[in-house]
C-alpha cells in the first residue's frame, strides 16, 4: 500500500529537484535523519523557484545576526555535551547556532556558495520550551523555503 503512494509521487515529478524532494520524504519515513539525498551541486537554484511568489531575496535583504563569529568560534570550543548551540558543517556551509531568547539562529559562518556571507542567517527554529512551532529555512538562493519542517531533534 504505502509503495504504490509513493510509486505514484514519483511519476508526478517534474523535474530533478521535485524527485530529489519525495526521495527525501520517502527516505524520512524509514529512518528519520539517518540518510538523505542532496543536489550534488546546491549551489544551483531550483529553475521553478523564480516563478513563484517565493522568490530569492537580494543578498542585502537576507536578515543577519549581529554576532561577532570570532569570539563565537572560540566560546563553542568550550562546549562539552552535545547541543545545539555550535558549529555544524554540511560541506557547502559552515552554521553557528546561537540561542536567542525562545529560539536557535543558524548563521552562516563560511559557505562554499558565494551568495552567502558571513552572519546572514540560514535558518532559525524555536525551542524546546518555545510554544512557537515555525522553523523558517532559507535556500541556497536566498529563497524560503516551501515545506514547514518538523520540531528540530537532537539525535547523539
Amino acid at each position: 500500500m504505502i509503495k504504490k503512494k509513493w510509486e505514484k509521487e514519483f511519476v508526478k515529478t517534474k523535474d530533478v529537484w521535485q524527485c530529489n524532494d519525495y526521495l527525501n520524504a520517502w527516505i524520512k519515513f524509514y529512518r528519520k535523519g539517518h540518510l538523505a539525498v542532496a543536489m550534488a551541486d546546491q549551489t544551483k537554484a531550483r529553475p521553478s523557484m523564480a516563478n513563484k511568489t517565493n522568490s530569492a531575496l537580494p543578498v542585502n535583504t537576507l536578515p543577519e545576526l549581529n554576532i561577532d563569529i570570532d569570539s563565537f568560534q572560540v566560546a563553542v570550543k568550550s562546549i562539552k555535551e552535545p547541543m545545539y548551540e555550535g558549529i555544524w558543517t554540511n560541506g557547502t556551509y559552515n552554521v553557528g547556532i546561537q540561542k536567542v531568547k525562545d529560539e536557535y539562529i543558524g548563521f552562516v559562518v563560511s559557505s562554499t556558495n558565494a551568495q552567502w556571507k558571513a552572519g546572514q542567517i540560514k535558518f532559525s527554529f524555536p525551542s524546546e520550551k518555545s510554544s512557537a512551532k515555525k522553523s523558517v529555512y532559507y535556500m541556497g538562493n536566498h529563497s524560503l523555503a516551501e515545506n514547514q519542517f518538523a520540531p528540530c531533534e537532537l539525535i547523539g
